[in-house]
């Protein structure tokens, strides 16, 4: 889906284009649960039943409603790395092909992917350790409302917010807004090392869910405006590929460290590595990014 939309919006219109595709997800994430939770104690099957009715409509929509475009500029984009192919005598992944080599020659993208490997491990606690925390603090009962409550805060921040700091923070490079983002991941995530009532974890998930709008709203377009026309689908899918080789470090090596330290001390070492990546993305952005959207949005709407 990304990499249809990054064909179909060129220009400025496709950071606007992704954020509502953000929201629309959250959407559904807020959406699907509450009608799971419904159904699932007296009318289990249902929830299935609804399911796949739901991705019977959605095949239905889009093999009615969309149209396939033609898009010119990606076969010139495609004849031009063969042709420069056969002129150095080489194979299509030496010459530009490779999603390896784009990267290589794009140390932008490295370092975003990169960077979203550490966050995704910081933001993947939340799922992990603070449900093992309220659990051993409050009881079960409690713990159960709340971890499911700060879920709710999450999606209905989302949807609220997202297009508030959509607009507040549009013309900023995304580097920089991770840097803000890896500041409030810092602080909310900070605060579950002093947890002392439950409605600390709602508070706290306001803040980094405004982290998360920051980072995930315009992901989307920035991949797109650093990746040639030729492999936009492909360094999108990365984006993905980066955030699930972060969830499944995560649990791992948390779980294996709080058989040594104190949930205190693994929300501590949440805290410093989200500052550090604050530090990382503020000199990628100096070193990288200076200059680099409005580059990318020139030649886009060219």
């Amino acid at each position: 889906i990304a990499g249809l939309l990054a064909d179909a919006m060129r220009g400025t219109g496709r950071r606007e284009g992704f954020a509502l595709l953000y929201l629309c997800q959250n959407l559904g994430i807020a959406i699907g649960p509450a009608i799971g939770g419904a159904l699932f104690y007296n009318h289990l099957p249902w929830v299935y039943r609804c399911q796949a009715i739901v991705i019977c409509i959605a095949m239905l929509f889009f093999g009615i409603f969309t149209v396939d475009n033609y898009d010119p500029s990606i076969a010139r984009a495609s004849r031009k790395i063969a042709v420069q192919a056969r002129k150095n005598g080489t194979n299509d992944a030496e010459s530009g092909v490779s999603i390896f080599k784009v990267l290589q020659e794009r140390p932008i993208l490295m370092c975003y992917f990169g960077s979203l490997i550490v966050i995704t491990i910081c933001y993947q606690m939340v799922s992990f350790v603070l449900n093992l925390q309220m659990n051993d603090s409050f009881g079960l009962e409690v713990a159960s409302k709340f971890s499911g409550r700060v879920w709710s805060v999450n999606g209905f921040t989302i949807l609220f917010f997202s297009p508030i700091v959509s607009a507040k923070f549009k013309h900023m490079h995304q580097f920089k807004k991770m840097v803000f983002a890896t500041i409030l991941y810092a602080i909310g995530f900070g605060s579950y090392a002093y947890l002392r009532h439950p409605i600390m974890a709602l508070t706290s998930a306001f803040i980094w869910t405004l982290g998360e709008i920051l980072i995930s709203t315009d992901s989307g377009g920035f991949i797109a405006d650093n990746s040639p026309v030729s492999h936009v689908a492909r360094c999108q899918s990365l984006y993905q590929t980066s955030r699930s080789v972060g969830r499944s470090l995560s649990s791992p090596l948390f779980g294996w460290l709080l058989g040594y330290i104190s949930y205190k001390q693994a929300w501590h070492i949440n805290t410093v590595l989200c500052l550090a990546m604050s530090v990382f993305m503020y000199f990628s952005y100096r070193k990288y990014g200076m200059g680099t959207a409005k580059e990318h949005i020139e030649v886009q709407d060219e």
